[in-house]
């Protein structure tokens, strides 16, 4: 008797509930044969994408497949919705599965962010350096910025020291006028 091996996907509760959808989409009796094979498509590729995704390797590749499952989670939502609105389903097992597709929808949310901010900027990217730069020419213009203001400061106190030398030679030359006119009188 052989056993079945877990694989990882089915461990996740993600995959967990997207079975479930699929299941739960099933049991709606879609009237409408195109919406009801849209339906199905959309519910499968989630519950594939979200089985790829764990299978990736890298962290941008399981953000980029989880992203992809998290939009045909949308699509079957949007049918499912369509369904109900027409009136083209089990009410009740559309209200379910409606329920269903958005717990799937976050917790699929919730394993794109895990890998948010290990691939958007990953520490030898390009756009890491380039952030660093732009940080580095920041800091630069703010020095320069600093530095001009130190050159006017210096500018204004030199030109306040040459009016007082300008006026101080003034006062001498007045002085020296009134003392050589106070002695030729």
């Amino acid at each position: 008797m052989t056993t079945e091996i877990l694989l990882p996907h089915e461990k996740l509760l993600a995959y967990q509930l997207a079975i479930r959808l699929l299941e739960q989409i099933q049991q709606m009796k879609v009237m409408d044969a195109r919406l009801r094979d849209q339906l199905l498509r959309a519910s499968k590729s989630v519950c594939l994408n979200i089985a790829e995704g764990v299978g990736r390797f890298s962290d941008a590749d399981k953000k980029r497949v989880y992203a992809i499952a998290r939009g045909e989670c949308c699509e079957a939502a949007a049918a499912i919705d369509i369904a109900r609105v027409a009136g083209e389903c089990d009410p009740e097992q559309g209200r379910t599965a409606r329920e269903i597709a958005g717990r799937v929808y976050a917790l699929l949310t919730g394993l794109i962010r895990r890998y948010d901010f290990e691939t958007i900027v990953p520490k030898t990217s390009r756009l890491h350096e380039d952030e660093r730069e732009h940080e580095i020419q920041q800091e630069h213009e703010h020095e320069h910025q600093h530095e001009i203001e130190h050159e006017h400061e210096h500018e204004h106190e030199h030109e306040i020291e040459q009016e007082h030398k300008h006026e101080h030679q003034l006062d001498n030359q007045r002085d020296d006028e009134q003392t050589s006119t106070s002695t030729a009188n």
